[in-house]
C-alpha cells in the first residue's frame, strides 16, 4: 500500500492490548501509525463524534476523518477504501468526524510513525482538558510505558506520593516518583504494563494489570542490586490511583513480590543473588 493520508491510522489509546494487535496487522500491510494523544484536536473532534457515554478504546481514526472504536483491521480496512473512493458504504460501526482535521501527518513529515509504546512521542506535557479520569490513568500508564519520566511525572500532583507497597518504599515530589519507572525501565528492557480491568469510583482509579518484561538490567532493591538473570517476568499487580485536581496526588502499587522473584529465580536465595547495596 502506498503512504497518503488515506493510508495513516491514528490511534488514540495506543497504550491499551487492542492497540497493539492493530499497529502489528497494519503494519504488516504497510500502513502507516500514528498516535494521537488525548486532548489534541484530532481525539476531540472523535469523542465528540462517537457522542455521550463511554468509549471503547483505542480509537482508530482513518484519514482524519473516519473514527472507529476498538475496531476490527477488516473495518479499518473498509474505511481506507472509502476514503480512495474504491467503495461507497462506511461499516456500521463507523462515524464521520463533524470538521475534518489535518492532524495526521503522512510519513516521511519529519513525526514518528511508531505508536508510543514503541517510541518516545509521547508529549511529555500532558493536558486533562475533558478527560475523564480513567483515560487520565491511562495517559500515565502511556507514559510509563515509553519510560518518558518527564510526563510520567507530570501526571502528579506536585506534593504527590508514589507508594511501591512490594518493598514498602515511598517516593515523594517530582524528583522522586519517577524513580521506580525508571527503576524498572532499567531492569527490563521490554517492560510491559498488560491492563485488564479499569474500576472507577469518583476520584479513586484501581487497575488490575500484569508487569511483563525480560529481566536484562540490574534491578534495584532495597536490600542491594539485582543482577540480571535474562528470565522472564509475568507478574500480577494491582494500582490504586487517588485523584486530586485532575492529578495524581497518590499511587499505590502493589505488585506480588514474591511472584516476581520467584519467577527470577531467586526466591529462595535472595541474599545470595544481590549485589551490595547501594542507594538511588
Amino acid at each position: 500500500m502506498g503512504s497518503s493520508d488515506a493510508d495513516t491510522i491514528a490511534i488514540v489509546g495506543a497504550e491499551v492490548c487492542e492497540a497493539r494487535e492493530l499497529v502489528l496487522a497494519a503494519e504488516a500491510v504497510g500502513l502507516a501509525i500514528r498516535p494521537v494523544a488525548f486532548g489534541s484536536p484530532l481525539a476531540d473532534a472523535a469523542f465528540d463524534a462517537h457522542g455521550p457515554g463511554s468509549v471503547q478504546l483505542p480509537l482508530a481514526i482513518v484519514a482524519g476523518r473516519y473514527s472507529l472504536q476498538r475496531p476490527t483491521f477488516d473495518a479499518v480496512l473498509e474505511c481506507i477504501e472509502v476514503s480512495r473512493g474504491t467503495r461507497r458504504e462506511l461499516p456500521a460501526t463507523c462515524v464521520v468526524l463533524r470538521t475534518t482535521t489535518h492532524d495526521v501527518q503522512s510519513p516521511g513529515s519529519g513525526e514518528d510513525d511508531s505508536p508510543d509504546w514503541l517510541g518516545n512521542s509521547l508529549d511529555s506535557h500532558i493536558e486533562r482538558n475533558d478527560m475523564t479520569n480513567e483515560e487520565f490513568v491511562r495517559q500515565a500508564y502511556g507514559a510509563a510505558e515509553v519510560k518518558d519520566i518527564a510526563a510520567w511525572v507530570a501526571c502528579f500532583n506536585p506534593d504527590g506520593v508514589f507508594v511501591d507497597e512490594s518493598v514498602g518504599v515511598t517516593y515523594r515530589g517530582p524528583h522522586e516518583v519517577g524513580k521506580p519507572v525508571e527503576n524498572y525501565g532499567t531492569a527490563f528492557s521490554d517492560m510491559h504494563r498488560e491492563l485488564y480491568d479499569v474500576y472507577v469510583s469518583g476520584e479513586v482509579v484501581v487497575v488490575e494489570l500484569a508487569l511483563q518484561g525480560t529481566h536484562d538490567g540490574p534491578l534495584w532493591l532495597p536490600q542491594g542490586i539485582l543482577p540480571p538473570t535474562g528470565k522472564r517476568m509475568d507478574a500480577p499487580c494491582c494500582d490504586v490511583f487517588k485523584l486530586q485536581n485532575g492529578r495524581i496526588q497518590l499511587f499505590d502499587c502493589y505488585p506480588s513480590g514474591t511472584v516476581i522473584l520467584g519467577q527470577l529465580g531467586v526466591l529462595g536465595n535472595l541474599d545470595g543473588a544481590l549485589q551490595q547495596q547501594v542507594s538511588v
